[in-house]
């Protein structure tokens, strides 16, 4: 009986020492490695602030220097996303008026107001239609009516991504466009008729350009078609934001009906501009 405990307690004591050695050679750098990996969230939590102390020189500062610096330790926060972005959008409001900036209600008011509901709603707007799938059965409605030639296609696809991104924003519109033209170009291909991808001359495979135009048009369309309402894209509505601010005694209040009414004859002639481009430069139009 001796002999068999010893035999199993044998194979215990001999195992220790191994991970001792192993845990010994794993060198500094190793470790602070490690460390870092593990811990770099609160070391840029903490340096952060450390670093940009010398914006706030001289001493005292002023108001736009409290402001400058809360600006980029935001800036640093963001980018690297050591805290949660929620948390770090709302350090102004505990920078703020600890350092005279200003005081809490206004600051508080600065998170809520129209340009930020209407943002809100807007986004509310393109969950509603991914979820319900009204940006597919506009797409294949713009097909039936148009047609299934390229250009009439390249029509449709266009239009229809302009007419989304007018109510939504641009880079929403375009990703729930985007798989519905690779599914198209899926079926011409599988159809013989076009090649969705070629083998350049090192013999990788590139675009097109029949998707390439594809794409690019509805990109671009969801660009131009950001700036035909103020909810189409977030730079409209910091538009609005800045103008009511610069000039709050103005006569004409910037209406949704009125930016419209002047941004969507543009919004046309860019649109026309476009399709007129993609079917020159891709479809061989006039050459």
């Amino acid at each position: 009986m001796e002999d068999t405990q010893e035999s199993v307690t044998d194979p215990q004591t001999e195992n220790q020492p191994e991970v001792l050695n192993e845990d010994e050679k794993v060198s500094r750098k190793r470790k602070l490695v490690l460390f870092l990996s593990v811990h770099w969230r609160g070391i840029v939590c903490l340096v952060t602030p450390l670093i940009f102390i010398a914006v706030l020189a001289p001493f005292p500062p002023k108001k736009y220097q409290w402001c400058a610096y809360t600006l980029l330790i935001m800036a640093v926060f963001w980018v690297t996303e050591c805290i949660p972005l929620p948390i770090t959008s709302f350090l102004p409001i505990v920078i703020f008026p600890m350092t005279d900036v200003m005081d809490t209600r206004t600051t508080c008011m600065c998170y809520m107001n129209d340009t930020i509901l209407m943002f809100y709603g807007s986004m509310v707007l393109a969950y509603a239609v991914e979820q319900s799938g009204l940006h597919k059965r506009l797409a294949l409605s713009a097909i039936r009516l148009i047609g299934y030639s390229h250009y009439r296609l390249l029509l449709a696809m266009s239009l229809t991504t302009m007419f989304v991104s007018m109510w939504i924003t641009n880079t929403a519109a375009t990703t729930m466009m985007v798989p519905i033209i690779f599914a198209l170009l899926k079926v011409f291909e599988d159809l013989d008729l076009i090649s969705t991808f070629e083998e350049d001359s090192n013999g990788d495979l590139t675009a097109s350009d029949i998707t390439t135009c594809y794409f690019c048009g509805a990109s671009f369309s969801a660009t131009i078609g950001g700036i035909g309402t103020l909810v189409g894209s977030a730079t409209n509505l910091v538009f609005k934001g800045l103008y009511e601010r610069a000039f709050p005694s103005a006569p004409d209040y910037l209406s949704f009906p009125k930016y419209s009414a002047f941004s969507v004859p543009f919004m046309l002639v860019l649109e026309a501009g476009l399709y007129f481009t993609m079917v020159v430069r891709f479809f061989g139009f006039l050459r």
